[in-house]
């Protein structure tokens, strides 16, 4: 898999999630609602649909900033954003440490898990 088809991979990973989170209808007075068991109240609270979507579009403007660019000498990508050591940068592998247990997931991304 090439730097711009793993790219692409992670990408679609955190759009499904945008999507998913999405089509839940959240009700206008969601925090007080506590039609979920006590004991789930707070962690349901705090990764609310809202947040996933609020965190899923922090991921997608990152993603798009620090997708990889060709060398022009060489083979191999870097990062657009910090232009130095090759593609994937760090704030790319951790976006990406979430997805490890899903199909497909690119050797590429898989730098940031010594254990896999």
């Amino acid at each position: 898999m090439t730097a711009d088809s793993a790219h692409a991979w992670l990408v679609a990973q955190v759009q499904a999630d945008l999507d998913g989170a999405r089509v839940v209808e959240i009700p206008d007075d969601w925090s007080s609602q506590r039609w979920f068991a006590d004991v789930d109240a707070e962690f349901i609270e705090t990764w609310s649909p809202a947040r996933v979507i609020a965190e899923c579009e922090a991921k997608l403007e990152r993603l798009e900033r620090h997708r990889p660019r060709e060398y022009a000498l060489s083979d191999g990508y870097y990062c657009g954003v910090c232009q130095r050591g090759p593609w994937p940068c760090a704030e790319v592998l951790s976006d990406a440490a979430v997805y490890a247990d899903r199909d497909g997931f690119p050797e590429e991304l898989k730098k940031f898990h010594t254990s896999m």
